[in-house]
C-alpha cells in the first residue's frame, strides 16, 4: 500500500492484543476496503459475498476493471485460503462479462 502508516494484518503483534481496534483501523485506512463498505464512491459493475468489481478511475484500456475480494488483505499472498475461489470466481464473471460488452 502507499501510505507508510500501513501494517500488515500477519505481522503485526498488536494485531493480536488490540484486533477489532486494529481490524476498525485497517478498514477505514485501506483505500479498498473503503470502496467495499461505500465510504468512497465507486463505479461498481459486479459484487456478491466474495468480491467487488469497479471501474478503475485511470483506464488503460476499454473495459478496465478491479476485482478486490471483501475480505481485506494487502497482498493475494495474505488472502486466506478459503477466500481464494470466490475472488476469482468472481474475477472469471467479470471476465466474461466485460468481454461480451466490449
Amino acid at each position: 500500500m502507499g501510505s507508510s502508516l500501513f501494517i500488515p494484518c500477519s505481522s503485526s503483534a498488536i494485531y493480536s492484543r488490540y484486533s477489532f481496534l486494529f481490524a476498525l483501523f485497517v478498514k477505514t485506512s485501506c483505500l479498498f476496503c473503503r470502496i467495499v463498505i461505500g465510504e468512497i464512491p465507486a463505479e461498481l459493475l459486479y459484487e456478491d459475498e466474495s468480491a467487488v468489481a469497479f471501474l478503475d478511475i485511470h483506464p488503460r484500456a476499454p473495459g478496465h476493471t478491479v476485482v478486490i475480494p471483501r475480505h481485506h488483505a494487502a497482498t493475494i499472498i495474505e488472502l486466506p485460503e478459503d477466500k481464494v475461489p470466490g475472488l476469482f470466481q468472481a474475477v472469471r464473471t467479470v471476465a466474461r462479462g466485460i468481454e461480451k460488452g466490449l
